[in-house]
């Protein structure tokens, strides 16, 4: 990784971990650098193997990337 991301400190806004009869399908995270010169966003989302295919992870995306646009957390790709 470049010397420069690991560098910057970051702030983890929202951590998400839907659950289906108290056993967790799926995780998602955003976080984004506090540095206005970079304004980095890391998305990320995972999908139990036994509950993909069915539109979670997308779901999961698609609503970190909207907390994170909203924020204006910077660019988002």
């Amino acid at each position: 990784m470049l010397g420069f991301v690991q560098d910057q400190q970051y702030d983890r806004k929202q951590r998400h971990v839907p659950r289906h009869h108290g056993t967790m399908v799926a995780s998602a995270f955003a976080t984004w650098s506090i540095d206005p010169m970079t304004r980095i966003t890391w998305l990320g989302v995972g999908v139990h193997p036994a509950r993909q295919r069915r539109a979670i992870g997308t779901s999961m995306f698609d609503r970190m990337e909207a907390l994170a646009r909203d924020a204006d957390a910077g660019v988002v790709r």
